[in-house]
């Protein structure tokens, strides 16, 4: 049994569960809307080009960045302050609780989590294939940057820009180490190191341009990803790639075909 830090967080459980007992771990839920927006690309050969042609990919190369991000869409529920609002769930799992209210929504602190603590180990680890061959890690970060608004906003809005600074700490040592390990697991099992090859300033800016209609597919993906009734509560530990090809991608598969 795999028994990684990032097992220890909830995504989605019913409301008013008072037992602790039906939830859905919060790596599965990222990989649930990872798979659905995989499948929505393939299928749809018009969106699978504009994205490419926007990112300056290939389109089998766009699909591998984008599922990428999607599975980090939800990395603000890592926060303890969403962990609480389930504090039955939370401690069934042990996950860190605290008694500071939730008023920054996860999309917010997904983004912000991103920018302050992901994107730096994701760099300083390699994890994207970037560091050694280009030096200049503050154009691609602007460039990810511009990409995950989208992806963490998915709810239909965008991050709220120096919200978190406002109300305080959102995340412990553990909620960050854990998010920080999730990113890291995912970006060794979805992400292909060859899919970003040679920095051009109008990667940016090209970039802002795809985030709209990437926006559109992840509103999509999550919406369609957090359906219990084709995707499972799954509570038991398992490694992400077994997740993955056995859970994620085939549930996904069915529940675009009907």
């Amino acid at each position: 049994m795999d028994s990684a830090t990032y097992h220890r967080f909830w995504a989605k459980t019913p409301p008013g569960n008072t037992s602790g007992e039906e939830f859905h771990l919060l790596p599965y839920h990222n990989l649930d809307v990872a798979a659905v927006g995989e499948h929505l690309l393939r299928q749809d050969s018009l969106l699978r080009s504009r994205l490419a042609e926007r990112l300056q990919l290939g389109e089998e190369e766009t699909i591998v960045v984008i599922r990428t991000l999607l599975a980090l869409h939800d990395l603000g529920k890592f926060s303890e302050r969403f962990q609480s609002l389930s504090p039955e769930v939370a401690k069934t799992l042990g996950a860190p609780l605290t008694d500071r209210d939730y008023v920054v929504r996860h999309d917010t602190l997904g983004f912000e989590a991103w920018r302050d603590h992901l994107f730096p180990a994701l760099w300083e680890e390699d994890i994207l294939g970037l560091e050694s061959r280009h030096k200049d890690r503050w154009d691609w970060e602007e460039y990810f940057d511009v990409l995950m608004r989208p992806v963490t906003g998915h709810h239909g809005s965008p991050p709220l820009p120096k919200k978190v600074a406002e109300v305080g700490p959102q995340f412990c040592g553990q909620s960050e180490q854990a998010a920080i390990d999730f990113a890291m697991e995912v970006g060794q099992l979805l992400y292909a190191e060859s899919a970003l090859d040679g920095w051009d300033y109008r990667r940016v800016e090209t970039a802002r341009q795809a985030s709209w209609l990437l926006a559109g597919l992840v509103v999509a993906a999550d919406w369609l990803g957090s359906d219990m009734d084709k995707f499972e509560y799954e509570t038991d530990p398992m490694p992400l790639r077994s997740y993955w090809d056995k859970r994620a991608r085939p549930q996904a598969k069915e529940a675009l075909a009907g």
